[in-house]
């Protein structure tokens, strides 16, 4: 399969020696994908899960979302549903959002989120989920965040 930009794309593949030599290719990008790590606190049922909403292109996903988890994903994840018309809050334990990602990148999207209105709030931790609320601990206080959905994004 071709891409737009004329790339090659191989799905469902086993990147051998061999098969990636048949294609003589310039650079191999290999994209394995990834699972979503369920969340092991009450109500984690009450979570959608980050792929679930952008492959359902938010169906259902009501006006007032938390999201759990500001890594690239989340940030990805509440940038699209701002897209929505949804106002989004991300938890994230981390001092700050991305924080996996290079420094400049993470800045990048520190602009973008705050032009945006996204709101965050770093080293919070998510300890119960409601269907009308998430639950949290911020600086060692038991802070409510009130939604109409809550997605996972860890």
């Amino acid at each position: 399969m071709k891409s737009k930009l004329g790339i090659e794309i191989v799905l469902n593949t086993f990147a051998t020696d061999q098969a990636i030599a048949a294609y003589k290719p310039d650079l191999v990008v290999l994209a394995t994908g990834s699972a979503a790590m369920p969340l092991k606190i009450p109500g984690n049922d009450y979570l959608a899960s980050a792929v679930d909403v952008l492959l359902g292109d938010a169906a259902g996903i009501g006006e007032q979302v938390v999201i759990i988890g500001g890594s690239g994903v989340g940030i990805d994840l509440a940038l699209f549903l701002t897209e929505k018309g949804k106002s989004v809050t991300v938890l994230e334990m981390m001092p700050t959002i991305a924080f996996e990602l290079n420094a400049y990148l993470r800045s990048y999207l520190q602009d973008l989120v705050a032009e945006k209105g996204i709101r965050i709030v770093t080293g919070c931790c998510a300890s119960q989920i409601c269907p009308d609320k998430v639950v949290a601990t911020l600086n060692g206080e038991e802070v409510t965040f009130q939604c109409d959905s809550s997605i996972s994004a860890v």
